[in-house]
Parts: C-alpha cells; structure tokens; sequence
C-alpha cells in the first residue's frame, strides 16, 4: 500500500518563474503596471516616514470575470479612482438607495 495517494506523482525539472506567478494570479492580472504609490491590502508604508501603517476593517475579495473587470476598470477610470475606491463608492451609493 502506498503512503500517499499522491505517492505516483513526480515533480516537474522546470521551476515556475515566480514573479510571473505572483502576477499572474491578482485579479488585476499583469496587463498594466500597478501603481506602487496605490494603497492596496492590509497595511502600506507611509511615504514621508517609512514606517508600515497597518490598516483596519474588512478585506474583501470578490471574484469576477474578465468583462466584468473590464468594465469595473472603465467606470473607475471615469471617475478618477482607483478600482477599490471605486467598488467602495458604488456600494455606499446602492446602500444609501435601499
């Protein structure tokens, strides 16, 4: 009886380029270059002091297709924002509707 039931799977020779993965798997994928000055996830290094600055609340994820990221990108565009910034103001302006 074998160990595992994974036991017969070999490893492949090639390693995956990393950073090509890491990229490859945001939602914002690797088409454009992000914007390192874009506040993004739980924390982000204050600019003027270097220190890390850990931010509260809800992290979100929201899986969506490519059309729908295609135009949640649009509309942000349009208004000037950043696409969480964007997200955020659309569901605050549904909440307050209902």
């Amino acid at each position: 009886m074998k160990n595992s039931p994974f036991s017969d799977i070999k490893k492949k020779g090639k390693k995956p380029d990393l950073d090509e993965f890491i990229d490859d798997a945001k939602v914002d994928g690797a088409v454009h270059q992000l914007d390192k000055n874009e506040r993004r996830g739980s924390s982000y290094i204050d600019k003027e002091t270097g220190k890390k600055v850990k931010l509260t609340g809800k992290i979100l994820q929201v899986p969506v297709n490519g059309y729908e990221l295609k135009e949640l990108e649009k509309g942000a565009q349009k208004m000037g924002l950043p696409l969480g910034s964007y997200l955020r103001t659309l569901g605050l302006e549904a909440a307050e509707k209902y």
